[in-house]
């Protein structure tokens, strides 16, 4: 062929410009083509990455929502909202800058489960403001929240995965448009270069030009595959991580649960009140017992503080913030319950640092029984302390515990002197036998007395006593030790002796009176009886005796009725004691004047009541008679409504009362006979004013 031909010249001109038409026109295409997916593929990495921020805010929500779950704590609250506030701002980025790069149904998924999340989120702070932490745990624990984050990651991890699948898509086709683009100028420089020779610089340059971006292109794709494949491995990595996460925090969960359990079971064992604040009074946790106590639920008392629960808080009371870690303080203070009524209780406070938060716990007795018992307690010592009885109480060891006034005085040792010592340091030792057995029926928790014996006093001389034990028990019946009450006798004991020297003293003058009186008139009746049976006189002598006879007989008599009347009085009976008291007096007839004054019947008193009050007054009477020289004794007996009064009085010369050997035998056999008909006994005299005795007898209504 000819290819100077001008003709053929002018065809090969032609041929070698279409060729480069079509080239340019393909390149250009091409290039176009390119730079669009290195725009699609820089979209598709920068939604990527927000997504990967959208999967991490995800997933510390979550985390978030399980601590609060656990603690309750209101900065685990504020994370996990602000977390939820970080996905919304990045769908609304997506929708906004990046919507032609996300498919719409993805997106629309991924906007749907952030808006229920927002919902829930909102749903839990009104139940943290309204209803209180645990409403808010509760729903945390229902798990709609941890279900939205996970069906949101899910979504999240889908649309990661098909921008990946679009970035490896986009990387094939570039890599198609290079090989056709290389083969298409390879042929067309060919042709050219066939038919032009000076071309070939031109298109040697546009190849380059061509590899220089085709290189370009591979390396970005090589690029974006190496990233993709390293997002690929983070998000791995962080799914891996985050489920060991979600696992580790399981099994916290259950342990936390676990000990949660046992807390609250340990706390409910708890017999006294637990009471668990802040430094502000928020209660923030209860046993059962102080739900009981307050007769309030634990809902109720968790949404109160511990002004609501101390009633007339002090500010001695309530100052928990200045107690340390570590101390204990211990107060006094008294508990309201729901109904308003309060009751004394016995508080232990201690504060302990849990983190930035300080706590404080109360333990409250309930000391309503320790009170009463207190006040027992105080009543039974002043009731002891003031009885006019010795009261010792002795331990199981024998010694003493215990030891009154009454007991210093009767025996001589102060408490601080006896106390501790063995009880048989009061026994003589010839009455230790006796003490034995005392001590053996008590042990058996027996009552034992009264019974007399002798007790030492601190200066040795040995006091007639009178006494009682019995056995000291606890409420469930065990032996604590013993308890004596000791009565001084010595008075009465004195009486008796008195009374035994009185009885021989009027024993022997009832023998002078039956001697001297009785049995001279006897003596001499006889004698008269004699003389009469060997009289052999005429009638008229013989009737002047025995007329003699019969006046000695008729004196005898007489005398012999004195003595009866002053051994037992003439009438007993309550109605005729006033004329019991007149036949008294009228033995004094002759002696002194006398007078009787009753102006009303008496009645409401026994035949031995009406005995002793014979003799007290026969007692006064011939006391004044013997020894006051007195010339008129009077004798007043009245009853009132409440009382009946017998008084005995003379204008003898009278005693000073206030002289310890003034009141003699007499005296004190009138004060015994009062006391054992319940009255009461007085003296009223002064030396030359003479003696008032007036015995004052209650009578039952």
């Amino acid at each position: 062929m000819n290819y100077g031909s001008p003709r053929l010249l002018a065809v090969g001109f032609a041929a070698a410009g279409l060729a480069v038409v079509l080239t340019a026109g393909v390149s250009l295409r091409d290039l176009s083509d390119q730079r669009a997916n290195a725009r699609s593929t820089a979209r598709s990495e920068e939604v990527i990455a927000q997504l990967d921020q959208l999967v991490i805010g995800a997933t510390r929500a979550q985390a978030a929502m399980r601590a609060f779950a656990l603690t309750g704590s209101d900065a685990h609250l504020r994370q996990q909202i602000e977390a939820s506030a970080v996905i919304t701002t990045i769908l609304n980025r997506l929708r906004r800058d990046l919507e032609p790069a996300v498919p719409l149904a993805s997106l629309a998924k991924l906007s749907q489960r952030a808006k229920e999340l927002d919902a829930w989120h909102e749903q839990v702070v009104r139940a943290v403001r309204t209803d209180g932490v645990s409403a808010a745990r509760d729903l945390i624990d229902s798990g709609r929240g941890t279900s939205l984050l996970d069906e949101l990651g899910t979504a999240a991890g889908e649309l990661i995965a098909e921008q990946q699948r679009q970035a490896r898509a986009r990387a094939g086709l570039s890599d198609a448009q290079a090989v056709r683009w290389h083969s298409m100028t390879l042929i067309l420089s060919a042709t050219v270069l066939g038919l032009l020779g000076g071309s070939y610089a031109l298109m040697r340059r546009l190849f380059i030009a061509r590899a220089g971006i085709v290189a370009t292109l591979q390396q970005s794709a090589a690029s974006l595959e190496g990233r993709i494949r390293e997002r690929m491995a983070e998000l791995g990595r962080t799914q891996a991580e985050l489920k060991h996460a979600i696992e580790e925090q399981a099994r916290r969960d259950a342990t936390l649960r676990e000990t949660e359990a046992r807390f609250h079971t340990l706390l409910d064992q708890v017999t006294d009140i637990m009471i668990v604040h802040d430094g502000a009074g928020r209660i923030v946790e209860v046993n059962e017992r102080a739900c009981a106590a307050l007769d309030r639920s634990r809902e109720d008392l968790l949404a109160t503080s511990m002004f609501d629960v101390v009633a007339a808080p002090s500010a001695s009371a309530q100052d928990w913030t200045s107690i340390p870690p570590g101390t204990l303080a211990i107060k006094q203070a008294e508990h309201r319950r729901k109904d308003g009524t309060v009751y004394p209780v016995e508080v232990r406070i201690a504060s302990h640092d849990f983190g930035p938060q300080r706590l404080f716990i109360q333990i409250a007795t309930d000391i309503t029984q320790r009170r009463a018992a207190e006040r027992i307690a105080a009543l039974s010592n002043a009731i002891i302390n003031s009885s006019s009885d010795a009261i010792i109480t002795v331990t199981l060891e024998r010694t003493i515990a215990t030891w009154n006034p009454a007991a210093e005085r009767l025996l001589g040792y102060r408490a601080a002197e006896i106390v501790g010592r063995p009880l048989v340091t009061l026994v003589p030792a010839e009455r230790e036998p006796e003490f034995q057995v005392s001590l053996e029926r008590l042990t058996q928790g027996k009552l034992t007395g009264p019974y007399e014996t002798l007790h030492r006093h601190k200066d040795g001389r040995l006091i007639p006593v009178a006494v009682t034990t019995s056995a000291l028990v606890d409420p469930r019946g065990a032996l604590l030790g013993g308890m004596g009450i000791v009565r001084d006798i010595s008075e009465r004991k004195q009486l008796e002796a008195e009374v035994l020297r009185v009885s021989d003293r009027e024993q022997q003058r009832i023998g002078h009176e039956l001697h001297d009186n009785v049995g001279q008139q006897l003596t001499a009746i006889e004698l008269m009886l004699h003389q009469l049976i060997g009289m052999r006189t005429d009638p008229p002598v013989r009737d002047l005796q025995i007329e003699r006879i019969a006046q000695h007989v008729r004196t005898a008599m007489r005398d012999v009725r004195g003595l009866a009347r002053g051994l037992t009085p003439h009438l007993l009976d309550a109605n005729e004691l006033p004329t019991a008291l007149a036949g008294l007096l009228e033995l004094t007839a002759g002696a002194v004047a006398h007078r009787l004054s009753c102006p009303h019947p008496i009645s409401g008193i026994g035949n031995d009541t009406a005995t002793h009050l014979y003799r007290i007054a026969q007692e006064a009477i011939n006391n004044a008679l013997k020894h006051s020289g007195a010339t008129l004794i009077e004798v007043r007996l009245q009853q009132d409504a409440g009382a009946l009064h017998l008084t005995i009085a003379d204008n003898g010369r009278g005693f000073d009362t206030r002289e310890s050997d003034a009141r003699g035998v007499g005296l004190h056999i009138m004060q015994y006979r009062a006391t054992l008909i319940g009255g009461r006994l007085t003296f009223d005299s002064r030396p030359g004013r003479g003696l008032t005795v007036q015995c004052v007898l209650p009578l039952a209504s």
